[in-house]
């Protein structure tokens, strides 16, 4: 973001800091477990000893982030709803890696694992987010944090994103096991743009927004969806700058 500092040496020192997550499972529609799910690098602060966040509290984002990230994974079975946390981090161009890129500085995004039969996914999203100091928080609706515009470039298979009002905003990618091969087109996602309503119905490896609730129809083929942030140098050109953003969302969602 504005005046920000790449920190990503500590993921290219240390790669097993930038290491997967224990998968949260879903019984009966509820979580149990916490995430142990890597990082890239941290800004401001390490890891906060013996520290763990219960699914459903993010955390706010004034808070030092811990070094781990504190995402969770959640596989959903038709028609119950479950929650997962999403990392102010998460750096939906990672999706699918082992581990978050490591010249990012982010953390993995979270990832839901879809029940077969699904066909459409509702979600609500709570929460605040920070990225960088003295700038202001957003929900996941997005905010104007670093001037308030959106023009992130695809990378690794995923497609950029474009809103010239908001940035910061929560967003998804499907995929059928890991990145297409070519990313598909580039939505602009501003309210009353195309990509707005194509957001609802978005392709394969289709960076979308998802924003504080809606219904999104799932592509043919996927199995699973991701959950974090188009982030980069004021929002524009490559994905990067992810490491000095803080807080989180809660987003609890159902499969249909």
């Amino acid at each position: 973001m504005n005046a920000r500092t790449t920190i990503v040496l500590a993921c290219l020192l240390a790669l097993t800091a930038c290491g997967s997550r224990r998968h949260v499972t879903v019984a009966g529609g509820t979580h149990t477990g916490t995430s142990t799910q890597g990082s890239s690098g941290a800004s401001g602060g390490g890891p906060r000893s013996g520290a763990t966040v219960v699914v459903g509290e993010p955390p706010p984002p004034n808070t030092t982030m811990p070094e781990a990230s504190i995402g969770t994974d959640v596989a959903l079975a038709l028609g119950l709803a479950a929650s997962a946390l999403v990392d102010g981090r998460a750096d939906i161009y990672s999706s699918s890696m082992p581990t978050a890129h490591g010249g990012r500085g982010g953390r993995l995004p979270s990832r839901v694992t879809l029940p077969a039969g699904a066909r459409t996914i509702e979600h609500t999203a709570t929460g605040q987010v920070g990225c960088g100091t003295g700038e202001p928080t957003s929900g996941p609706e997005g905010g104007r944090c670093a001037g308030g515009v959106t023009n992130l470039e695809s990378a690794d298979g995923i497609s950029g994103v474009v809103d010239g009002t908001r940035t910061q905003f929560l967003v998804g990618v499907f995929l059928a096991g890991r990145p297409p091969a070519s990313p598909p087109p580039s939505l602009d996602v501003a309210p009353g743009q195309p990509g707005e309503a194509a957001s609802r119905a978005p392709a394969l490896g289709q960076t979308f927004y998802l924003g504080a609730a809606g219904t999104t129809t799932i592509p043919a083929g996927a199995t699973d969806l991701y959950l974090g942030f188009a982030d980069g140098w004021g929002f524009q050109g490559a994905p990067s700058y992810y490491g000095d953003n803080t807080g989180g969302f809660r987003v609890t969602l159902t499969a249909r």
